[in-house]
């Protein structure tokens, strides 16, 4: 989370970007084409419809999102610059949850892969 007030501040805010922009782009596109969420594409007691579009919107949105993480990590070895923080776990699980929905990083996204190559090898990753 950062050991200065700037490092925390820095690590609230990309984590926060990352959340917005990836996880819950994915999220979107999972909820709302899982055929076993039909009825369920929001979580809680009631029910609410998949929208397909919406569907399509997280898929593009997540395709945004894993340019602009290579582009962010192109100059820097983690989300926030030098030091791994909570906003490269939040990458690391909406990569890895893009999955889910068969999303997968393009393979000219070099910086993105060889970040999520070694977030991936954390021993905190493998828990």
């Amino acid at each position: 989370m950062g050991r200065t007030a700037e490092e925390k501040a820095l690590a609230e805010s990309w984590q926060r970007r990352t959340e917005r922009d990836g996880f819950y782009a994915a999220m979107e596109a999972f909820r709302n084409s899982t055929p076993g969420l039909k009825g369920h594409a929001l979580p809680g007691p009631d029910t609410y419809e998949q929208i397909p579009a919406l569907a399509e919107r997280g898929r593009a949105r997540i395709q945004h999102f894993f340019s602009w993480l290579d582009a962010r990590l192109s100059d820097n070895e983690f989300i926030c610059g030098p030091h791994f923080t909570i906003a490269d776990i939040t990458g690391m699980v909406t990569v890895d949850f893009c999955g889910w929905t068969k999303l997968t990083a393009p393979e000219h996204l070099t910086h993105l892969r060889r970040w999520h190559s070694a977030v991936s090898a954390r021993p905190s990753a493998k828990a």
